[in-house]
């Protein structure tokens, strides 16, 4: 079976000259769950749909799916995150030790 190129030459997944990529704009899960936690705050997470997030994205719904199972793990991802960070605040020398005051002011 012969592959059909595109009409510049160029396959999809290759690189142009200019350093882009041809068709859709590529997501990988870390991209989408930036967009989505941006949709959660702005609509939050009620109001916000896979469709929505497919639309800001320039993606189609399934492309979504490809990377997450459901709009609750976009969530659980966005929570774990927020608290990993939150955590990794509180282990700080600058927020274990010292005066209460600044401890908290650390935090």
């Amino acid at each position: 079976m012969t592959e059909t190129l595109p009409t510049d030459g160029l396959r999809a997944e290759e690189p142009r000259s200019d350093g882009l990529r041809r068709g859709r704009p590529g997501y990988d899960q870390r991209g989408i769950l930036e967009v989505a936690v941006a949709a959660f705050n702005e609509h939050g997470y009620d109001a916000t749909s896979i469709g929505m997030l497919a639309t800001r994205l320039g993606l189609s719904k399934s492309a979504i799916y490809h990377h997450v199972s459901s709009k609750d793990e976009l969530l659980a991802l966005a929570l774990d995150e927020a608290l990993d960070g939150l955590e990794g605040v509180l282990r700080s020398p600058e927020a274990t030790d010292g005066p209460a005051a600044a401890r908290l002011a650390a935090v």
